[in-house]
């Protein structure tokens, strides 16, 4: 008998809201009426015009298949027509790639942005996922905690505390899971 051998980095604590997830799932399998106000899933389904749309690709073509690794050039030109029109910038197709959903855009985002032992600062509350991800990719993760005076935000004060130089900080606004913004200057300062 083969047994698969797994990595030290495979070692991360679990994710909390998928473990309520699952509790979840089998108190309503037992019948139980709860009212989720856990993980950010959307409430509501796939717009009706995805639907039809996806609905006549596999018609159009059952086969189906891979696309490009970042997504659909028809897709990316899209997004891009969103950019422009909804934001007033030019947005390049060839820069915007799609994945299955945020976790694997942190996986990418992260190999391509920093190295082995590189050292990340996270702003806590923080999303969980970023310290698993950044872990397992052996990246050494400082956390900060942020104040509600700061509206759970970084500031440039906060970050110039810890004394520590870093490779990376993953700010992230709105926070999740506070919900709140950064303010411009503020950001504008910490990226000086």
């Amino acid at each position: 008998m083969a047994f698969l051998k797994t990595s030290k980095r495979s070692d991360i604590a679990s994710f909390k809201a998928l473990d309520i997830m699952r509790q979840v799932h089998n108190l309503e399998a037992q019948g139980v009426d709860i009212r989720k106000m856990g993980a950010g899933q959307p409430h509501v389904g796939a717009p009706a015009g995805v639907l039809e749309y996806a609905a006549s690709m596999i018609t159009k073509d059952p086969r189906q298949g891979y696309t490009e690794a970042i997504g659909m050039i028809s897709l990316r030109e899209r997004i891009a027509e969103y950019y422009q029109r909804y934001y007033g910038q030019k947005a390049n197709a060839d820069n915007i790639c799609v994945t299955a959903g945020s976790s694997s855009a942190f996986i990418l985002t992260f190999i391509a942005a920093f190295d082995t032992g590189d050292r990340v600062a996270i702003f806590t509350p923080a999303y969980p996922a970023y310290r698993n991800i950044l872990k397992a990719l052996n990246i050494e993760v400082v956390e900060i905690e942020t104040r509600a005076a700061d509206n759970f935000q970084p500031t440039l004060e906060l970050v110039e505390s810890c004394g520590l130089e870093f490779e990376g900080m993953i700010i992230n606004s709105p926070s999740n899971p506070s919900g709140t913004m950064i303010k411009d200057e503020e950001l504008e300062k910490i990226c000086a």
